[in-house]
């Protein structure tokens, strides 16, 4: 019934001679999709509500070749958890120069798809939410620092290796998480790994160069498939066709109580 009163509230921006995008947003409960606009538009935020108190705020400002746009609500509006699902948030982004991403969710759904977005930084940080990121495509950009806190929430992030990172760090709580290194790794990149109590899937490719280290933890339960992997020294693992010419991926992992699983995939 409460979606005979839902509206929608679409705002576009044009683009004029930006040379790149910084993106702030803060978001307490709702759905939530990102992805690349399909014409020549700086972006595309559209918003579906039902219920008018808890709209957000978009401003854009321009400074020099830099544009501004932040996206959060009110801050003299409550939102609950239970306003969850009444509200969707859409954004679109143009795919001509680089971005950079700082989301801040409460109790959200997300779908974020970078695949051709050009993403120069991406910070995520997630209370009792779920996302899934997606990099289907190599990022044009190299990503100085990719960082994700992750809380309570249960989150997938698929081609990783597309993403086009330096440095990541990843930092879960108490979720269900699945890091999928798949995509094409062009360049050496590092990740930090720590996890609470949570559950942690990593996927990686069987023909991608991958060096493991880990501290060993009588408390967490750790799983490396030793199909693919070789332990050499300590924690340290090497996928078994290790080539030292090669771009590679260096996993740094740190468990505290929580269960870990690498596997190798095709």
């Amino acid at each position: 019934l409460f979606s005979l009163s839902a509206q929608s509230r679409v705002q576009e921006i044009d683009r004029d001679d930006e040379k790149e995008l910084k993106v702030k947003l803060e978001y307490a409960a709702g759905n939530i999709s990102l992805g690349k606009i399909s014409y020549d538009k700086l972006c595309r935020i559209a918003v579906k509500e039902t219920n008018n108190e808890i709209t957000p705020n978009v401003r854009y400002d321009k400074d020099g070749t830099t544009g501004y746009l932040v996206i959060g609500m009110n801050e003299n509006e409550s939102v609950g958890v239970f306003d969850i699902g009444d509200q969707k948030l859409e954004m679109e982004f143009t795919d001509k120069i680089p971005i950079s991403f700082k989301l801040e969710m409460g109790a959200c759904e997300g779908k974020f798809d970078f695949t051709n977005l050009r993403v120069k930084d991406l910070t995520l940080s997630m209370g009792a939410s779920s996302a899934d990121i997606l990099f289907n495509s190599k990022n044009k950009d190299r990503i100085n620092k990719l960082k994700i806190e992750a809380g309570v929430s249960k989150l997938n992030m698929v081609g990783l290796a597309n993403a086009n990172f330096e440095k990541m760090e990843f930092e879960g709580g108490v979720g269900s998480y699945m890091l999928d290194f798949s995509g094409n790794l062009s360049q050496n990149s590092i990740c930090h790994i720590s996890l609470g109590l949570g559950k942690l899937t990593i996927r990686v490719p069987k023909n991608l160069n991958v060096k493991i280290r880990t501290e060993d933890s009588f408390l967490a339960s750790v799983k490396i498939s030793d199909e693919y992997f070789v332990r050499r020294s300590g924690g340290t693992y090497y996928s078994i066709n290790y080539d030292d010419s090669a771009p590679a991926l260096d996993l740094f992992i740190e468990t505290g109580l929580g269960n870990l699983k690498v596997q190798a995939i095709e």
